[in-house]
């Protein structure tokens, strides 16, 4: 009823405005139509191809990070004590650091996944793309970036904590540079991050 509703409207304001030419504007804009139309689904599918790709490809670092994680958590530095089984450098400010890192990873992680796993399991609507799938992205982008941080910030708090007492400067700069993959990740995926920003900001 609408569609046909649509139709008269058009019909009469083409009638008003274009007089004898109503049958050729009539066409062109029914080609019009159908070309938009057309285009419209093949970015659709362009789409959801794309996010299909990355949030296959962003989960599988997301999985592979909360398997690493999970399992040093259990592997603390420095080992347990045989007597009770309570980690020897308990008492030390960087374990607690390796502690939290550690968390904070593992769980930052799943959230990506699950948030990968929402895109890929998406029905893809056209409306999808105006709100629901940017969001995710965006917000699973964001996670695996927070757990690859606190991947490495765990690295350079166990390196620190086994070799600090034994070596000079070394271990400090090792801890240091875990940092440089790191950054080099914020850059790459820096323009993908903006770009999704702007865009969750103008849907809303």
């Amino acid at each position: 009823m609408q569609r046909k509703l649509e139709e008269i409207q058009w019909s009469l304001i083409i009638l008003l405005h274009y007089g004898e030419n109503l049958l050729i504007t009539r066409e062109r804009y029914v080609q019009k139509k159908l070309a938009l139309e057309k285009l419209w689904t093949g970015s659709v599918k362009e789409g959801e191809r794309w996010m299909k790709d990355t949030a296959n490809s962003c989960m599988l670092v997301a999985t592979l990070i909360a398997t690493m994680v999970f399992a040093a958590g259990f592997t603390v530095p420095g080992g347990y004590n045989s007597d009770n089984g309570i980690p020897i450098l308990l008492k030390l400010y960087g374990f607690r650091i390796f502690v939290i890192s550690d968390a904070v990873a593992l769980f930052s992680s799943i959230v990506s996944i699950i948030m990968f796993l929402s895109i890929l399991t998406s029905r893809y609507a056209e409306d999808d793309f105006l709100v629901s799938l940017p969001t995710k992205l965006l917000f699973g982008h964001t996670m695996l970036f927070v757990s690859i941080f606190s991947m490495f910030l765990a690295f350079a708090a166990t390196f620190f904590l086994v070799y600090s007492n034994h070596m000079g400067w070394e271990p400090k700069l090792i801890a240091a540079c875990a940092g440089v993959p790191l950054a080099l990740f914020g850059c790459l995926q820096y323009k993908l991050w903006f770009d999704l920003d702007i865009l969750v900001q103008v849907s809303f």
